[in-house]
């Protein structure tokens, strides 16, 4: 296992692929602490460790509850992570609008690309610690 190589990160989506493509990309950009939830309930989980992640990438389609229920949630009980969710829909604006409506710090769009990952990492740098309320940051 790599030394101090980042924060925990949480990738949560359905799809065995997507999560080894994001896991690669975030390698790629020296951040090795990953772990990896299938379900709504297994991101869930990951966050009643005694190390929590600080940041997560999260499905919008991820099942049992849905990505949106798990952005509600972790907002509600971890303000202080920095939740990404992730889109490859074809309800791209809806998927958009109800990210912010319900708290994301940002928006990345499916396919994964390493330019769009580094952006998101960069924007959770930039905000902490947290010193502002408005915390959707945009799209990537």
């Amino acid at each position: 296992m790599i030394a101090d190589s980042g924060p925990l990160i949480l990738v949560a989506d359905g799809a065995q692929m997507m999560r080894d493509v994001m896991r690669t990309v975030l390698r790629s950009l020296n951040h090795h602490q990953v772990v990896e939830a299938e379900s709504g309930r297994a991101a869930l989980e990951a966050f009643r460790g005694a190390v929590r992640p600080r940041l997560a990438f999260i499905d919008m389609a991820l099942q049992g509850p849905g990505g949106i229920d798990v952005l509600r949630a972790l907002r509600s009980d971890y303000p202080e992570t920095f939740l990404v969710m992730v889109s490859g829909g074809e309800h791209l604006a809806s998927d958009l609008r109800d990210a912010v409506d319900n708290g994301a710090d940002a928006f990345l769009v499916k396919p994964y690309r390493v330019a769009r990952v580094q952006h998101a990492l960069e924007k959770f740098h930039d905000v902490r610690p947290r010193v502002f309320p408005d915390r959707f940051s945009g799209v990537a």
